[in-house]
């Protein structure tokens, strides 16, 4: 039995439709993020399992307990929001064991629960600081602190993240998968930040419109998405109609150029299809054992280091971008020069599959 089975949630606000026919399977100890666009529904997906937010359609179910109608004080479920949500008038130690003492536990165990807590998020001697005097990390360690201390069968953390700086950012979500992983805890994790979730989780699940438009592996969905809003919103992919010529042989045309996809392409001669091309996949070398080439004139270049950007103009008016790494950052073209770019026909991916994957 899986741990969290979510099945066709829908939620409409009036006329508006915000998730239609979300349905995920999580597995105890995983951590999941919901990944997308603001206002495309992983909010209210998350306030929906939490109980904050009733599903005009589908159900939730927590170890095998249907939990849809069920108040969010009922469902054992802990939440770390985006604004961290402490209470101003209570210590840091006071907001800890807030939970605790609602739900009746003695005075000696919230004590200890709570210096657990302070010493598992790094904080053992601010427990008698308020909220305010805290920086922002902190004090989201702190909300961290006080959705696990009542020990939730599940942890939602709704962009908890966004309101800190880059560097801070980086090192807090270090902690908390160290948390999360320490725990054994399964965790939901909404997110807009791409690099986020593909760091950070076991599964992603990319939604778009109040839809789910792919779920996989961090890995899985970066390196094979099945849409063309996947392919350029983890990450950043090349789309390129092409004509199918052979379909059995994976023969395509884009434009005066024939390329060959590595594998067979559904679809009948003469039909387009649209292939995802990962800007780090090309290189402006040949490559052994075969590739495929097309005819670049550079519009500009951008030195980042150990990366140079190369936007470029395929078939004379297609943009495109191509990734530099190394040794082939050295000597760049210009603007204006005209190219040849190489890559494998195994870095074509093809879009438009209707299937979101599990």
């Amino acid at each position: 039995m899986s741990f969290l089975t979510v099945r066709g949630l829908r939620k409409e606000f009036g006329p508006s439709v915000a998730v239609q026919d979300f349905s995920l399977v999580a597995e105890r100890g995983e951590f999941v993020s919901l990944l997308g666009p603001s206002g495309c529904g992983k909010t209210t997906v998350l306030r929906m399992i939490a109980g904050f937010e009733t599903p005009t359609a589908g159900a939730v179910v927590i170890e095998g307990e249907d939990v849809t109608r069920l108040p969010a004080r009922a469902r054992r479920i802990g939440m770390v929001f985006q604004s961290y949500a402490l209470f101003p008038n209570l210590t840091v130690e006071g907001n800890i064991a807030f939970g605790l003492k609602v739900a009746g536990m003695e005075r000696d165990e919230v004590a200890q629960r709570v210096k657990e807590m302070l010493d598992l998020i790094g904080l053992p001697k601010l427990g008698g600081r308020y909220p305010v005097e805290l920086s922002g990390g902190q004090q989201q360690r702190v909300a961290l602190a006080r959705a696990i201390a009542i020990r939730p069968r599940i942890l939602l953390l709704d962009e908890p993240l966004s309101a800190l700086d880059a560097k801070i950012r980086v090192s807090l979500r270090e902690e908390l998968r160290a948390i999360q992983r320490e725990l054994g805890i399964t965790a939901l994790f909404v997110t807009h930040d791409q690099e986020e979730a593909l760091a950070l989780s076991h599964r992603v699940v990319v939604m778009n419109e109040g839809r789910v438009e792919q779920i996989g592996t961090p890995a899985g969905v970066y390196r094979t998405p099945r849409t063309p809003f996947v392919a350029t919103f983890v990450g950043t992919a090349n789309v390129l109609p092409c004509r199918i010529e052979d379909a059995a042989a994976g023969r395509l045309a884009f434009g005066a150029a024939l390329l060959d996809a590595g594998q067979a392409v559904p679809g009948a001669a003469g039909e387009t299809v649209q292939m995802a091309l990962r800007p780090e996949a090309v290189a402006l070398h040949e490559f052994e054992g075969g590739h495929n080439r097309l005819a670049a004139t550079v519009r500009d270049v951008t030195f980042l280091g150990p990366v140079a950007r190369l936007r470029v103009l395929l078939d004379g008016d297609v943009p495109a971008i191509v990734d530099l790494h190394g040794e082939a950052t050295r000597d760049l073209p210009e603007p204006g020069a005209a190219l040849d770019l190489y890559f494998r026909p195994e870095s074509l991916q093809l879009l438009d599959r209707r299937d979101a994957g599990a």
